[in-house]
């Protein structure tokens, strides 16, 4: 269960932070955290999302007080056209923030890594989703995340894994909230140093994707397969096909190689 006492006293102590607004139900934090009432560096967090989304319009469902599911609004120091970046730290900062958790339980984190542009997974299965907008009059970024932690059934339909899947038991959501929250503050560098790089390094160095046989479709195309051939710091992914390679920005990938 979310502890809103608890994590607005850490929010308080946290001068990254501005405040946090804490809903019971709410049918999406990042539509909640975009509008102007929402001020910036706030956590908009709830026990259960009613009408969460994903990339690409998806629904993403959520069982109440059992996932994390939260949106951060944050003004950073980044120009828009580098808003990749954004994608690249916080999906690398939720990487390893994961990889720290699991290691405490003496679990190998092997099978944990990023899939293009922003999932994290564990082997195959989607273990944290993240959908990032931004609004660009005022310089701020909406960024969702939703974790699914203590959730034990997805339905046939969805390809899902939970922290508890892996470790085989129950986890205190407020702990692991903190923690994230901790990290992201901590590393906020890597994003606003311009030292790009580095980030992408990072991210790069977690993904596990490269040489992979993949299905895929970009817009109305028809469903497509291919190996990817590189993962590149524009943030698009080069796929080759009948001795072709394309770069693409956007798009729906399907690992086959698992």
């Amino acid at each position: 269960m979310i502890d809103p006492e608890l994590i607005n006293s850490y929010i308080k102590a946290q001068p990254f932070y501005n405040e946090l607004y804490y809903f019971e139900e709410i049918p999406s934090t990042n539509d909640f955290a975009k509008k102007e009432e929402c001020g910036s560096n706030a956590v908009v967090l709830t026990s259960f999302q009613t009408s969460g989304k994903g990339r690409l319009g998806r629904k993403w469902l959520s069982v109440p007080n059992e996932n994390l599911t939260f949106s951060l609004k944050l003004k950073l120091n980044i120009s828009p056209d580098l808003n990749r970046y954004v994608i690249f730290f916080v999906s690398y900062i939720i990487f390893d923030t994961l990889q720290q958790f699991l290691k405490k339980d003496n679990v190998g984190t092997a099978p944990l890594s990023i899939k293009w542009p922003n999932d994290v997974l564990w082997n195959s299965s989607k273990l944290c989703g993240i959908l990032t907008e931004s609004i660009l009059k005022t310089s701020e970024y909406v960024i969702g995340i939703g974790l699914n932690v203590n959730q034990l059934n997805f339905g046939p339909e969805i390809k899902a894994a939970s922290i508890s899947d892996i470790t085989g038991k129950q986890h205190d959501l407020n702990g692991l909230l903190v923690q994230l929250l901790t990290n992201l503050k901590n590393n906020i560098h890597l994003l606003e140093s311009q030292n790009h790089k580095q980030l992408f390094n990072l991210w790069l160095k977690s993904t596990n994707m490269t040489g992979k046989k993949c299905s895929f479709s970009m817009g109305n195309e028809s469903l497509k397969y291919g190996f990817i051939n590189s993962l590149n710091e524009d943030g698009t992914i080069s796929i080759e096909t009948n001795g072709e390679i394309i770069s693409y920005s956007s798009g729906d990938i399907k690992l086959m190689d698992y």
